[in-house]
C-alpha cells in the first residue's frame, strides 16, 4: 500500500472533490490499481452524501462514486 500525502509528491493523484492526495507507484501501474489502493486506506464511513473519487496516473484516470457511509458504487 502506498503512502498518501497531501503535498504534491509522486506520480499518482487522487481527488475526492474536497482533498487531493499524492503517492508514488511503479511505472506501468494502472489508474484502477491506484484507485483501489487509495480506497483500501480511505475512511469515508462518516460520509452523509455522495462524492466522486478520481485517480490519475500517467495521463490515465479511473473513478468511482462513494455514497453515504462509505459505500463504493
Amino acid at each position: 500500500m502506498a503512502k498518501w500525502n497531501q503535498v504534491q509528491q509522486g506520480n499518482a493523484h487522487v481527488s475526492d472533490g474536497q482533498e487531493g492526495f499524492w503517492a508514488q507507484f511503479p511505472v506501468g501501474t494502472s489508474a484502477e490499481d491506484v484507485l483501489a489502493d487509495y480506497l483500501d486506506g480511505a475512511d469515508y464511513s462518516a460520509a452523509t452524501g455522495e462524492c466522486t473519487v478520481q485517480a490519475e496516473i500517467d495521463g490515465h484516470t479511473a473513478s468511482c462514486q462513494v455514497g453515504p457511509g462509505g459505500e463504493v458504487r
